[in-house]
């Protein structure tokens, strides 16, 4: 049995720790040389003593509930909370993607009021605890409001507006911040509320910070800004489609040459861009799909189009052209000055001097993509193949990949 060699137990600074003997009133801290650690407890918890004695005969109870010959330190809190901005309110988008970081500074009291550090692994556990609320009711967020506990996604702030805060209670001490993601989504019932905080603290008992019973933080004012649809009524004043002659491809060993085309996809906003673009399937290379069909021109003659990813390289070589011989084209390379945050559809008019037996196979896979701005802001669009003059149309929505009477697309 130890005696008292840990420190005096008289404050948080100087605790005993177990082993030590105890008077009623001690402080003792777990540490990691505790023999029955498990992930019940929290190494730099406080306790206390509540007997005379050995402390070797009296376990240390499990962090979120007091013993019999324990009781945690950690009684009361008062609370610091801004946004990841270092202020007292913030903007989001209303898509449910957009999320703002609320930063939560709990401090530890006792039941006369002294402050009780707070170590890392407290910290961790009563932040697995943590809430964000609503302020004014003390109840839950309003409906379409919510919160995770890690961030979801890379999309950025709006930017912010509002004073910065001057107080951000433990802000010097890292292990006392609790970070928590609030996002809104473009069903949510009310565009602004008081955001508050909530947490359980090491006996078990819930703090919280609300209107009713205020706990140190200042309540966060947060507001959702209407989500942009870039594929809904105003697609057409939101989206930008071009097209442009490339040079034409005449490949070695090849009887015949291929017109080639780029059409372009961008935000016409000048303060949004594309940010992030998604299909329903694994893009696994670039482009990702592509779409083949037979022409009635002079000749045999092929159309296609190209998908390409965001992130595509500079040059790529590995478009095919399956002919029914047996031949094939490879090697059409996408190279040139590119703008970045668009998204690129390669069209191509494929003339061949080949005598086929039969048609090539038509290719033609639904080619859906999804484009977000920086924000998270989001638009759903369809590439359509024109049956009538083998152009592609670029439509905001879900729609089949052709349209047998369709003219007047893609490119102009």
């Amino acid at each position: 049995m130890k005696t008292s060699s840990s420190g005096s137990g008289t404050s948080y600074q100087n605790p005993k720790t177990w082993g030590d003997e105890a008077k009623v009133g001690d402080i003792f801290q777990l540490d990691k040389n505790y023999p029955h650690l498990s992930e019940a407890l929290a190494i730099g918890d406080f306790y206390i003593a509540g007997f005379n004695g050995s402390s070797n005969d009296h376990l240390f109870p499990d962090f979120g509930r007091d013993g019999d010959s324990w009781k945690h330190a950690w009684v009361e809190t008062s609370f610091k909370a801004v946004t990841e901005a270092n202020l007292s309110e913030g903007k989001i988008y209303g898509n449910a993607l957009n999320q703002i970081g609320i930063r939560i500074y709990p401090t530890g009291k006792d039941a006369a009021g002294g402050t009780v550090p707070l170590s890392a692994e407290v910290i961790g556990k009563a932040g697995k605890t943590a809430a964000l609320i609503d302020y004014t009711t003390g109840g839950a967020l309003p409906q379409g409001w919510s919160f995770t506990r890690t961030r979801s996604n890379d999309f950025k702030l709006p930017p912010q507006v509002g004073d910065a805060s001057s107080d951000t209670g433990n802000a010097n001490d890292d292990t006392a911040i609790i970070t928590l993601y609030l996002s809104c989504s473009d069903a949510a019932a009310i565009a602004s509320f008081s955001a508050g905080v909530q947490l359980t603290m090491a006996n078990g008992e819930t703090a919280s910070d609300t209107r009713q019973a205020p706990h140190g933080a200042m309540p966060i004012q947060m507001t959702a800004i209407p989500a942009i649809h870039y594929d809904g009524p105003s697609a057409a004043a939101q989206i930008l489609i071009r097209s442009q002659r490339l040079s034409d491809v005449h490949p070695p060993d090849y009887e015949g040459w291929i017109d080639q085309y780029a059409i372009t996809v961008q935000i016409k906003s000048e303060q949004n861009y594309i940010f992030k673009m998604d299909t329903d399937y694994a893009m696994e290379r670039s482009p990702w799909t592509y779409q083949f069909g037979w022409l009635e021109l002079s000749g045999p003659s092929a159309f296609t189009s190209y998908l390409w990813k965001l992130d595509y390289p500079k040059e790529y070589s590995g478009v095919r052209v399956p002919w029914s011989d047996g031949s094939q084209f490879e090697k059409v390379t996408l190279n040139g000055n590119f703008e970045s945050n668009t998204v690129y559809i390669t069209c191509l008019y494929v003339e061949t001097l080949h005598v086929l037996e039969r048609d090539p196979v038509v290719h033609w896979p639904k080619s859906n993509f999804t484009i977000y701005d920086q924000y998270g802001n989001k638009g759903l669009f369809s590439l359509v193949r024109n049956g009538k003059d083998y152009t592609i149309d670029i439509l905001p929505g879900d729609h089949p990949a052709y349209n047998d009477g369709g003219s007047g697309g893609w490119p102009k």
